[in-house]
């Protein structure tokens, strides 16, 4: 027989209140004491798997055992509102941005108030992000090596059992992990294919899933509300994980992605060619090594100097 939940505190916060979009926070809290879970949607407002994931999430919480669980579904509310990836107020990339500043810019200050009221004091941080408009990637996540907090997030990561985890060795400045990171919280994000275009039923769901097994393995929902994620995983070690550093087209016209995303790639592979607008090649991107294609293109049309596709390391072996 499984403990019953607990009364719960439910309440509907709104951050940055001096902001032309304030960010609003759905806080539940047992009155069992117990972890604190964060959970960011919409970040990048372009990326709407996270932002319907995290609001089916709430109707999963009401069961809290213990602790507390924050969710901020629309983490960039003017971007969601637009479909932008960045801020229709400043044009700032919030996922460049974090810490923030309580002084700066639009998209400054919301990093700053994230920061400060949603993942400062959490035990566990989930940044529900997706490729974007403008590219397509598989079901993955992510969590960085070589932190104090880095055990308990590639334990978060386990329990969310995404089909593939990428284990970073290094750590890019301006995201929320890093923030995170300075704050000693364990942290994960995870991506997928969509963006703002079609929305994927078992994506938008196995976030809701992954995020629930990650509650359940902090002991803070009952077991019996999991569902067991994907047998077959598999696993990337090594590398930043970095978009900004993805191969660029240095022509543009429209762009033809030859390689498939999440699958094996080798040096020198063509991963998509350019072609103007009468169909004659003019330039062709390739692999820079061995290793996996996680980002290729969405949409045909390109301008010179957009990235193209990005590689990872190759998948580790598996065990005998």
């Amino acid at each position: 027989m499984t403990d019953q939940p607990t009364d719960v505190t439910i309440t509907e916060e709104t951050l940055g209140t001096d902001l032309d979009a304030p960010i609003v926070m759905h806080r539940f809290r047992s009155a069992t004491d117990g972890p604190t879970l964060t959970v960011f949607g919409g970040v990048h407002g372009d990326e709407l798997e996270g932002v319907l994931a995290s609001s089916i999430l709430l109707e999963r919480l009401p069961g809290l055992l213990c602790g507390e669980v924050r969710v901020v579904p629309r983490s960039n509310p003017s971007a969601v509102a637009g479909c932008n990836r960045e801020s229709i107020v400043d044009g700032g990339n919030l996922a460049r941005t974090f810490p923030g500043d309580p002084s700066g810019t639009y998209t400054e200050r919301i990093a700053h108030v994230l920061t400060e009221e949603a993942i400062r004091g959490a035990d566990g941080l989930i940044d529900l992000h997706s490729s974007g408009y403008k590219y397509a990637m598989p079901f993955f996540g992510g969590y960085i090596s070589g932190l104090s907090s880095s055990a308990r997030s590639a334990e978060m990561l386990e329990w969310f059992a995404p089909p593939i985890s990428w284990r970073h060795d290094t750590i890019n400045p301006g995201r929320s992990l890093s923030a995170a990171a300075d704050l000693d919280v364990p942290a994960i994000y995870v991506e997928s294919s969509q963006g703002g275009g079609v929305l994927l039923h078992d994506e938008v769901i196995g976030y809701v899933d992954g995020v629930t097994r990650v509650l359940v393995g902090m002991g803070m929902l009952d077991p019996a509300t999991a569902v067991p994620g994907p047998s077959d995983r598999r696993f990337v070690p090594g590398g930043s994980g970095n978009t900004d550093e993805s191969p660029e087209t240095a022509a543009g016209g429209y762009c033809l992605s030859v390689a498939k995303r999440g699958q094996p790639v080798a040096a020198g592979e063509t991963l998509a060619e350019i072609r103007d607008d009468t169909g004659r090649l003019v330039e062709t991107i390739v692999a820079p090594f061995d290793g996996v294609l996680m980002l290729t293109r969405a949409i045909a049309p390109v301008e010179p100097g957009e990235k193209i596709a990005m590689v990872a390391p190759p998948f580790e072996a598996a065990e005998s």
